[in-house]
């Protein structure tokens, strides 16, 4: 029993195996149980080397897979400080969920609101303050084409002789060319395409012809409203021949028949035939002047009838029993009420600056006369804006009105030009007296009208303004002349007639500084009163001393500059008080030749 006992090991097997691995044995030849080596224990032999070359793949018909990506060393903890984000790739989107994707957009366009743009709206300010009624697009595309299809020439509309020589002779006399506006070529047409009669007809023709300022309206009207009154007279000398020879083969009169000298003896009564209204007496003397140019050589009797004349004048005036009247409907007014008959015949009507007459100032005594005339055949209104008001009053009035607007309307000329002058700014620190001064200082050195009396007028709001205003600048060395209601001796005044006439040579005068150029300058400060059909042809700069309050003021003002095809200037002053974005948008406006709101 101890013989086998001491022939054991001191230790498990594989605990000898582990440590004959890391002891070598002391002698060179080791024995080993056998149950070592029967459990794999010996020693380990190292395989023999052989070289790469010598060694045979194994894995020849193996395709071999893609190698997976090298994660990426993290340089930073937390995955901070990272050139790439550390996300998958993007992948690309299934059919399926695109077209969920188009559903759903095509359902959301109809009930999606549009996104508000942060785009400023064009002509802010002005569309605020809106006061004329805007003309639609395609109404302006189908006049343009009807003015391309109408004649060019005024040869080319059946107008008597008469009138053709009396336009070569004594309107167009300084011209070597002349042909009729867009405004003219629209309207003399149409108020001719009509069938001239003795007898009035049910309802009479009305007409709104619309244009922008300076465009030959008044030319626009009479000459067809003269034509068609040569034509009624020849028609009524034919009448009255054949009522006498009627009368000769008639039987002998009888004992009971009334001789009409009997019933109507001593003067004729005034019955014109044409009767043209317009607000102020300075447009009836301007109007008046061309009616003068062309009775001399159409033959008909006119007469003016304002203020300016005396109750003696007026009164031997109607019985000479003029063809046309031109005249104020105050004054009218006041003459049909002590004589009832005498609009009776009146069979064409024109209301000049209909914007004016239908206000609320005017409209009453204007609606009396219309109401008087009662063998009317033609009304025309004539005006170069239309307000909102004066548009919504003749569509209930006259809902059979006949427009004859021009594309161009509401729109200053593009050959007019705006300079905005800011008071507040240095060097005038809100002077605005100095600052108009120096604005006619520039006028007068400007090198333009060489040779010529520079004309600039000068418009304020107020009348209250014009004096001392005047005064201030005669105390600079200026020329200038105040016009207003309250002018003294304003009917015997040749203001306007110096500012409408024609070019005047400026006076000899040596040097070439400040102090000469004044002297070759007249300016006018005036109000409303000479900003309505006033045709100052020969004046090239206004200036807007007072902002005006609407856009129907601003174009009757900058109107009086660029007239019948000419360049002009107009300058407006502003200050602090001054709505400064809506005048820009004027500018805007009359930049792009767009017509004002």
């Amino acid at each position: 029993m101890l013989a086998k006992a001491s022939q054991r090991p001191a230790c498990c097997l594989l605990c000898l195996n582990g440590l004959s691995r890391i002891r070598p044995s002391a002698s060179n030849s080791t024995t080993i149980p056998l149950g070592v080596r029967a459990m794999g224990g010996g020693p380990r032999t190292q395989p023999k080397y052989r070289p790469a070359r010598l060694q045979l793949s194994q894995r020849v018909a193996i395709s071999e897979p893609a190698r997976p990506a090298k994660r990426k060393s993290v340089l930073y903890p937390g995955g901070l400080n990272q050139w790439e984000a550390n996300l998958p790739p993007p992948r690309r989107p299934s059919q399926a969920w695109t077209q969920r994707q188009a559903v759903q957009a095509e359902g959301e366009k109809e009930f999606k609101t549009p996104k508000k743009q942060n785009k400023r709206p064009e002509f802010k300010h002005l569309r605020m303050a809106r006061a004329l009624e805007t003309v639609p697009k395609g109404h302006k595309q189908r006049v343009r084409q009807t003015l391309n299809e109408l004649g060019g020439e005024f040869m080319d509309y059946p107008l008597l002789p008469s009138i053709q020589d009396a336009l070569a002779k004594d309107i167009f006399a300084d011209l070597d060319h002349y042909s009729p506006t867009p405004v003219q070529r629209l309207t003399i047409p149409t108020l001719l395409d009509h069938e001239v009669s003795s007898e009035p007809p049910k309802e009479p023709k009305s007409f709104l012809m619309a244009a922008e300022t300076g465009s030959g309206k008044t030319l626009a009207y009479l000459l067809p409203l003269i034509h068609n009154l040569k034509k009624e007279e020849a028609l009524e000398v034919e009448r009255k021949v054949a009522e006498a020879e009627a009368a000769k083969n008639a039987p002998g009169k009888s004992q009971y028949d009334v001789d009409p000298s009997e019933i109507d003896p001593g003067i004729p009564r005034p019955r014109p035939r044409v009767v043209i209204l317009l607000p102020t007496a300075e447009l009836v003397s301007q109007v008046g002047s061309i009616v003068k140019k062309l009775s001399h050589a159409v033959k008909f009797r006119s007469i003016l009838l304002s203020r300016n004349f005396s109750p003696t004048v007026i009164k031997n005036s109607l019985q000479a029993n003029p063809d046309v009247v031109i005249a104020t409907p105050h004054l009218l007014s006041s003459i049909a009420q002590s004589e009832p008959d005498i609009l009776g015949g009146c069979h064409y009507l024109v209301a000049d600056e209909a914007d004016t007459l239908f206000d609320r100032s005017f409209r009453e005594i204007t609606q009396s006369i219309l109401v008087r005339a009662e063998n009317l055949k033609q009304l025309i209104l004539c005006s170069a804006t239309i307000p909102k008001s004066l548009d919504t009053t003749l569509r209930k009035i006259y809902p059979n009105l006949i427009r004859l607007v021009t594309p161009n309307i509401h729109a200053i000329p593009r050959r007019v030009t705006l300079g905005i002058i800011d008071v507040d700014d240095d060097p005038y620190k809100g002077n605005k007296k100095l600052a108009c001064a120096d604005v006619l200082y520039n006028i007068a050195r400007d090198p333009d009208e060489t040779g010529f009396v520079k004309k600039v007028v000068v418009f304020v709001n107020s009348r209250d303004t014009t004096t001392p205003l005047t005064e201030y600048l005669q105390s600079k060395d200026i020329d200038v002349v105040e016009f207003g209601r309250d002018t003294q001796s304003r009917s015997e005044s040749k203001i306007l007639e110096y500012f409408t006439g024609p070019k005047v040579e400026a006076p000899l005068i040596g040097g070439s500084g400040p102090r000469a150029a004044l002297k070759r300058m007249k300016v006018l400060v005036t109000t409303d009163i000479a900003s309505r059909g006033v045709d100052t042809k020969q004046v090239r700069n206004v200036l807007l001393y007072d902002v005006p309050f609407s856009t129907v003021d601003f174009i009757h003002r900058a109107g009086r500059a660029g007239r019948m095809g000419k360049r002009g200037r107009a300058f407006v002053l502003v200050d602090k008080q001054t709505n400064k974005g809506w005048v820009r948008d004027i500018k805007d406006c009359m930049h792009m030749g767009q017509g004002l709101l």
